[in-house]
């Protein structure tokens, strides 16, 4: 079952558009002012018949006065030659919510509070398992932890209506869950920091051909960390489509991170 534990960050979830400037309407801007300074005749009707729509519709997508939609961001993606991450990146900024569409339950705070051990969560998946047992000592041994410990942890779920208990095994009662998105939470921050403890160990425990660990560093804007952390939650979405179908054998966290590694001017960026 998808677990979405979400990272605390800013104090205000700001809805809208995720750039100042929308990428696209940027590049179409910029190709009209370039195709302008060297064809001086060039007009913005001209560029609207190229574009295969009305002046006015273009002088408002162009002024962020109307939305563009798929269909005129994929003909401006290929009229522009855009590369194919271009595009990509340019089309998860067009969506309307940076949530996925799968079925899910917000779990509140408080209530994540109660069970923001990673076990827990780890304990909802495995129901999913064919041989999956409503047997503590089973549930102990499966993910390595200590039997008092797996006993609290399902006597905890059961207690909140999380699990259900029938004909000897157990399964999730809600649908999948996500927590809050960009609220400070010392919950969430709990939860991340144990996949973290989780992920070092797995490092030398689990032989690299059933464990994936990469890094990137890059010098970038922070401008461009919004659209970032959009596409990095529709690359999870798309893992879990891929790994939620067919047979259930093991249960696995994907932990993705970004973060600075440079002394942030946050006066400068947040004020």
């Amino acid at each position: 079952m998808f677990q979405n534990i979400r990272c605390a960050k800013a104090a205000i979830r700001i809805e809208g558009p995720l750039m100042h400037d929308n990428y696209l309407r940027q590049k179409l801007t910029h190709y009209f002012h370039t195709t302008r300074s060297k064809n001086p005749s060039y007009s913005l009707r001209a560029m609207a018949r190229s574009f295969k729509t009305s002046p006015a519709h273009l002088s408002q997508v162009l002024s962020g006065k109307r939305p563009m939609t798929d269909k005129f961001a994929l003909k401006v993606s290929n009229k522009l030659d855009l590369s194919p991450l271009e595009m990509k990146m340019a089309l998860a900024e067009l969506s309307s919510s940076d949530e996925t569409s799968l079925p899910f339950d917000l779990i509140e705070d408080e209530k994540f509070k109660l069970v923001s051990d990673w076990h827990h969560f780890a304990i909802l998946s495995l129901s999913q398992v064919p041989d999956s047992k409503a047997n503590v000592r089973w549930i102990s041994q499966r993910l390595g932890i200590d039997y008092h410990v797996a006993k609290a942890a399902f006597e905890r779920l059961r207690k909140l209506g999380m699990i259900k208990v029938e004909n000897g095994s157990y399964h999730q009662v809600p649908k999948a869950l996500h927590t809050t998105n960009d609220v400070p939470s010392s919950a969430i921050r709990k939860y991340h920091k144990q996949n973290l403890e989780l992920a070092a160990g797995k490092l030398d425990e689990v032989d690299v051909n059933l464990r994936e660990f990469s890094a990137i560093t890059v010098a970038t804007s922070l401008k461009k960390l919004p659209l970032a952390k959009k596409l990095i939650r529709k690359f999870k979405a798309d893992i879990y489509e891929l790994l939620n179908v067919g047979k259930k054998e093991e249960v696995y966290t994907l932990s993705i991170q970004l973060f600075p590694v440079s002394k942030l001017n946050q006066l400068k960026y947040f004020r």
